[in-house]
């Protein structure tokens, strides 16, 4: 099948949420029409999800240190690749990748380029923004929210990038659904109480995810909530000894339960009463979409990202704000199963409407620079 057209898809690393990212792309390329590679550039090999099986995949197994400044070597290598290869379409995931893209295009090789943008402040550094004006012509840039189509039209207006869209992050719902642990064993799994009512949240441990505000919302109110009411915190990071004093200060040490790292922890937010996202900035907020998909009742700091991704289909509160948090918290508590039941059903089909991989391909071959390429697609 030697008239397929060649993709490569570049990644940051083989761990989330980049792995699920680029099944989803993958799932995009049929591939009796297409000949896909997917590169991964940190993150040693393991079990790949059931997408990019589909194609080849290689693993560089870098370390961070190869990832820092001109990253020369890089460069090189994926130029070499592109050369040979001759690729039709290349997809850059995260500022690194996109980086080294830049780099490797050579000026009439006439790839499509392609960076999707997943955090804001991209396009800070003059050194990326050299890169995209150098590639100014064919680089056609993806925001994974409005929010992020925003800050990087901010950053690029004045380099003449005009192709500049938003394409959401998006779920492989049957594949996550498929994956989802009963809530019974979900709770015994994370050590949580049967008969708790358990408000969880999951992230980094990062002062940017602001799960102080979530502690200090919830130690106001825990004695309203219903019996046994716990908190779990699933993931790690250098804030937790900040997060554990502040805890011990709200004198909730028993009903503050951290859970450190918990791998795939989204298949396991069957176990939440409730799922909470505080964070102060969130470019998109893909564990929303999955905590809708599972079922949860949601709330979310309204950072562009989380507003964005909620819409109707949660509770919303201002960043950092205690008081609504915790008001949030004793309106979703108090909700009865018919009221629960219409709220989850009314969150899962906006999922699947906005964010399944389905819809958002529809979108993806939508785009302008796709277009020459949609025949491939659907033939």
């Amino acid at each position: 099948m030697n008239d397929r057209i060649r993709v490569l898809q570049i990644c940051h690393s083989h761990g989330p949420p980049f792995e699920a990212v680029a099944d989803a792309y993958a799932s995009w390329f049929p591939p009796e029409r297409f000949d896909l590679t997917t590169v991964f550039l940190k993150g040693r090999a393991k079990p790949l999800m059931a997408n990019l099986e589909r194609g080849k995949n290689e693993f560089y197994e870098l370390a961070s240190s190869d990832l820092r400044g001109l990253k020369r070597a890089l460069v090189g290598r994926i130029r070499d690749a592109m050369r040979t290869n001759r690729y039709s379409i290349v997809i850059a995931h995260r500022n690194k990748a996109i980086y080294v893209m830049c780099g490797a295009a050579g000026r009439h090789d006439g790839a499509t380029l392609i960076g999707v943008v997943h955090a804001f402040g991209v396009f800070a550094p003059i050194s990326r923004r050299i890169l995209a004006w150098r590639n100014r012509r064919r680089l056609n840039l993806i925001g994974v929210s409005d929010g992020v189509r925003e800050d990087v039209l901010r950053s690029t207006r004045a380099l003449g990038l005009k192709s500049v869209y938003t394409v959401s992050n998006c779920l492989d719902m049957d594949s996550f659904l498929e994956t989802l642990s009963p809530r019974e064993q979900a709770r015994e799994f994370l050590g949580l109480q049967r008969d708790a009512y358990v408000v969880g949240t999951a992230g980094r441990l990062h002062v940017g995810k602001d799960h102080a505000t979530l502690i200090r919302a919830f130690a106001s109110v825990r004695e309203k909530l219903p019996a046994n009411a716990q908190l779990a915190i699933m993931g790690a990071g250098d804030e937790e000894s900040a997060l554990r004093r502040e805890v011990a200060e709200q004198n909730c040490e028993a009903h503050v339960l951290f859970l450190g790292h918990v791998e795939q922890a989204s298949r396991y937010f069957t176990a939440l009463d409730m799922f909470v996202l505080p964070s102060r900035l969130e470019s998109f907020g893909l564990v929303l979409v999955e905590a809708m998909a599972a079922g949860v009742p949601i709330a979310a700091a309204a950072s562009s990202g989380a507003s964005e991704v909620l819409g109707e289909g949660g509770e919303l509160f201002p960043v950092g704000d205690v008081v609504a948090c915790a008001n949030v918290l004793l309106n979703c508590a108090s909700w009865g199963p018919e009221q629960r039941d219409v709220v989850t059903a009314a969150a899962l089909a906006r999922a699947h409407a906005r964010f399944s991989a389905s819809a958002v391909g529809h979108a993806f071959w939508n785009l302008p620079f796709m277009r020459r390429h949609e025949s491939f697609a659907t033939q």
